[in-house]
């Protein structure tokens, strides 16, 4: 398990990504965002989403994921990346992606069932489920999975011609009333039901270390996954491809261009 800055982290799914095509192989990480962070989807739009003032003062950093969905705080959390050939996971075609979501959803909700959970994977057409108004918090969409209605795994996708990543993220302690990291200027009366719409895995394991859970995880979602699923294992070539990234994220003011 990694404990990087969120932009590393960032980076490290975006050059795996892009390997995935002359590899063929799948490969599955878990992660931390060390120090805690807050990241945005690949689309959103960072100056209507993140209060820069907010994160600063709680000593949070803030990035761009390469993958879609809502602006989502990490913290007391556990990050997972899929990363896969297309056609691995689901077959090529129409519902390719959504089968994928499912795929990966079902891996992962057999994982917290062997932890003692009853999870519910979220299937379905997206377009039927609510509108997230930004934050990932906000609802449960149709590739996620809940515990009690409330949300337990989010989750993103990214997809090029040949490759797709998918990563999302686990909360052992669920955000709270002052992890605000949004304007709340422009979304007056969100923050209770932000913070209502997230769950945790509790105090179950209150008295496990992270790495304990990361194995649980990492050990079951390996099993039920329905293709053989190597580890992250970086060169050094790897790593200098993944510096280069963020230079040039950084070049581009990456986080900062919509």
């Amino acid at each position: 398990m990694q404990r990087l800055p969120a932009a590393k982290q960032m980076a490290i799914d975006t050059h795996l990504l892009s390997c995935v095509g002359s590899t063929g192989r799948t490969t599955f990480r878990t992660y931390v965002m060390s120090p805690p962070a807050v990241t945005i989807g690949r689309h959103q739009r960072w100056g209507k989403l993140i209060d820069v003032e907010c994160c600063d003062k709680q000593g949070w950093e803030w990035t761009r994921r390469p993958t879609g969905g809502g602006a989502l705080l990490h913290k007391n959390e556990i990050n997972y990346a899929v990363v896969a050939p297309r056609g691995v996971l689901a077959p090529l075609g129409v519902g390719e992606f959504r089968a994928v979501f499912d795929c990966i959803g079902t891996a992962l909700a057999a994982s917290l069932r062997g932890m003692g959970f009853e999870p519910e994977l979220h299937s379905g057409n997206r377009g039927t489920i609510s509108s997230q108004h930004g934050l990932c918090g906000r609802s449960i969409t149709g590739n996620e999975v809940s515990l009690h209605g409330l949300k337990i795994i989010a989750a993103a996708q990214m997809i090029t011609p040949s490759s797709i990543l998918q990563h999302g993220t686990i909360y052992l302690k669920a955000p709270g009333a002052t992890d605000r990291f949004w304007p709340l200027s422009k979304t007056q009366g969100e923050s209770k039901d932000f913070v209502q719409r997230w769950t945790d895995l509790g105090p179950t394991f209150a008295d496990s270390n992270r790495q304990e859970i990361v194995s649980l995880l990492d050990n079951s979602f390996r099993r039920h996954l329905p293709v053989d699923c190597g580890s992250c294992d970086m060169s050094s070539d790897d790593w200098a491809a993944v510096e280069s990234i963020l230079d040039r994220w950084a070049a581009t003011r990456w986080s900062q261009s919509r």
